[in-house]
């Protein structure tokens, strides 16, 4: 092997798959702007949506026309969270907080 052909292939060793140095930051999801705009659109007076980012940490997003639909809404909302805590619970009377 000629001294050019074997440096050559060192330097195809040395170079050919770069290690990463650093691990890319990934940002943390948010639901896109666009898709919370088009569910504005589809409902009456305002929307809550709750989700988990991928974390499984609780996400929540809203949007009201106004201050009583807001109210409204947060109204009902508590009282299904309350049913559902008690379904959960085996239909205790769901007066227990479903989080601290």
């Amino acid at each position: 092997m000629s001294q050019k052909k074997e440096k050559a292939d060192k330097n195809l060793t040395k170079n050919s798959a770069p290690k990463a140095e650093k691990a890319i930051k990934k940002k943390p999801f948010e639901v896109p702007q666009s898709i919370l705009n088009q569910l504005n659109e589809c409902t009456g007076y305002g929307y809550i949506l709750i989700c988990t980012d991928e974390k499984g940490d609780p996400q929540v997003y809203d949007d009201f026309d106004s201050e009583i639909a807001a109210r409204g809404m947060y109204n009902w909302a508590c009282g299904y969270i309350a049913y559902m805590n008690s379904e959960m619970n085996g239909g205790a009377n769901g007066s227990d907080e479903m989080m601290d």
